[in-house]
C-alpha cells in the first residue's frame, strides 16, 4: 500500500494533492498511506456529497473530521445531480460520448513529457449513457427491467458526472497539483469484464487509465485483499455507502454475483484481468503513435487510404475527440467506410453533435452551428451547413470580391462549404 504511494510520491514530485475519499476502505485506506508517505501539510481529503443516501451529510462531516485530526486539509464539496432530461440533447450526448468514465478521452493532452505519459495515451473516453444504461437491468417485468436499468445506470453515470466536475473545480480554486483516486485491481477487474460484455474493442479493453490529466490512480494494480487488510492492520475507520448494495446497478452485480461465479472458475480473474487491460494500454498506445499524423480534421482520404484499417479507426477517434464530438464503433465503421470509397461529392455520417463529411479526397466534420474546420486551425462559419474554406472571404461578407486587385489565387476543385452567387 504505502510503497505503491511514495512511489507515486516520487513520480509526481513535490506539490498540493488532493484525494477524493468517499469514506470506503479503499480511499481511506489511500488517505492514511498518502497522509504518511506525502506529508499530511501536503494533502486536502476530498469528499463530494452528492445527497443520494440518507445521511450522507453526515458522513460527509465525519470523513472530514477524520481527516483533520490525521492532520491533513479536508473539504467538503455537495453537489446536485443533474435531472435525467438533459442527458437527452445533443450536446449532452457529445459530452458524455467524450467522457471516460468516459468517459471513456481522457488523456490525449498528457503526452511524451514524462514516464507518467505511457499511462496518460492510454486513457480514453468510455461508453455512452444510453449504452451503461442498457446493461442495468432488474428481476421483474422486461418493461420494468429496462425502465428501472435506464434510470439507476444514468443516475450512476450523472452523479460521476456532476463528482468530476467538483473535483476539476477544485483543481483550479485550491491549486491543487494532482488528485488521488483510489481505484483499485478490483475496479479495473469490474469495469473490463463489463465492457468485454456489453461489447468493446482495444480501446474498452484498456479499462482505467492509471493517469489522465490532474487524475492519478495509485491503487489501481492493487488488490482488494491487500486494501482490507491494510485497513484492519492499522484500525482504519470505513463508512458504508448503500448504494454498493444496490444490485440493480449493474457494477453492483457484477461485483456481487458474476465475478464471484467466474473466480470459482480461475482465482486469478481479477489479476488477468488487469493484465489484459495493461496489455491494451500498451497496444492501444502504439496505434496511437502510428494514427496522430492523421488525428486532425480535415483529414487527406488519399493518405488515410494507404493505413492499416486499426489505425484509420483510431485516426478518426482521435480526431472526433479533438473536435469535441462524441462516436460509438458503428460512426468509425461508417467514417471508415467514407475514406475508403471512390470519390464523389460530398457524403456524411452523423456523428453525436455533428457530422463527418467526405467532399472528394477530404474529411471534415461540420456542426449544427454551421462551424466546419480549416486546415489553419481556424473557425469557419457558412450558411448552408457546410465546412468553409476562409482562402478567401469570409463566407459572412456578401460584398463581391474584386478579383482585378486582388494580389492571391489558389486555383482548385470545389470543397465543402464554397457557395457561387450569379
Amino acid at each position: 500500500m504505502r510503497a505503491a504511494v511514495k512511489l507515486w510520491n516520487g513520480r509526481l514530485g513535490p506539490g498540493l494533492f488532493g484525494l477524493g475519499c468517499s469514506g470506503g476502505a479503499d480511499s481511506i485506506a489511500l488517505a492514511d498511506a498518502a497522509i504518511a508517505e506525502m506529508g499530511a501539510h501536503n494533502v486536502v481529503v476530498i469528499h463530494i456529497d452528492h445527497g443520494l443516501s440518507p445521511g450522507s451529510a453526515k458522513v460527509a462531516d465525519e470523513v472530514a473530521a477524520w481527516a483533520r485530526e490525521q492532520g491533513a486539509g479536508a473539504i467538503i464539496r455537495r453537489v446536485e445531480v443533474e435531472p435525467s432530461r438533459r442527458a437527452s440533447s445533443p450536446e449532452a450526448r457529445a459530452r458524455d460520448a467524450r467522457r471516460t468514465s468516459s468517459p471513456e478521452a481522457d488523456a490525449r493532452d498528457a503526452r511524451r513529457t514524462s514516464s507518467l505519459e505511457a499511462d496518460a495515451r492510454d486513457a480514453r473516453r468510455t461508453s455512452s449513457l444510453e449504452a451503461r444504461a442498457r446493461d442495468a437491468r432488474r428481476t421483474s417485468s422486461l418493461e420494468a427491467r429496462a425502465r428501472d436499468a435506464r434510470r439507476t445506470s444514468s443516475l450512476e453515470a450523472r452523479a460521476r458526472d456532476a463528482r468530476y466536475r467538483a473535483f476539476a473545480e477544485l483543481l483550479d480554486e485550491l491549486g491543487l497539483s494532482w488528485i488521488l483516486l483510489a481505484h483499485t485491481a478490483r475496479d479495473q477487474a469490474e469495469t473490463v469484464l463489463m465492457r468485454i460484455v456489453r461489447g468493446t474493442g482495444p480501446a474498452g479493453l484498456a479499462g482505467i487509465p492509471t493517469v489522465r490529466p490532474g487524475f492519478v490512480r495509485p491503487l489501481l494494480e492493487i488488490p482488494r485483499e491487500t486494501i482490507d487488510a491494510y485497513v484492519a492492520e492499522r484500525g482504519l475507520p470505513t463508512w458504508h455507502d448503500p448504494m454498493n448494495d444496490d444490485e440493480s446497478i449493474a457494477r453492483v452485480r457484477f461485483r456481487k454475483t458474476i465475478l464471484p461465479a467466474l473466480r470459482a472458475e480461475n482465482p486469478a480473474l481479477d489479476a488477468a484481468l488487469v493484465r489484459l487491460a495493461a496489455s491494451a494500454r500498451e497496444w492501444m498506445s502504439a496505434i496511437d503513435d502510428l494514427a496522430d499524423p492523421y488525428a486532425q480534421f480535415p483529414i487527406d482520404c488519399t493518405s488515410l487510404v494507404l493505413v492499416d484499417s486499426a489505425v484509420r479507426k483510431r485516426a478518426f477517434a482521435l480526431a472526433l475527440e479533438s473536435a469535441g464530438l462524441g462516436y460509438d464503433a458503428i460512426h468509425l465503421e461508417q467514417i471508415d467506410a467514407l475514406v475508403c470509397r471512390e470519390p464523389s461529392g460530398e457524403v456524411g455520417v452523423d456523428v453525436p453533435g455533428g457530422r463527418v463529411v467526405r467532399s472528394y479526397n477530404t474529411l471534415d466534420v461540420v456542426r449544427p452551428d454551421n462551424r466546419g474546420t480549416d486546415n489553419r486551425g481556424t473557425d469557419n462559419r457558412g450558411t448552408d451547413n457546410r465546412g468553409t474554406d476562409n482562402r478567401g472571404t469570409d463566407s459572412s461578407d456578401e460584398r463581391p470580391v474584386d478579383v482585378r486587385t486582388s494580389d492571391e489565387f489558389e486555383v482548385r476543385i470545389w470543397k465543402a462549404g464554397d457557395r457561387m452567387k450569379p
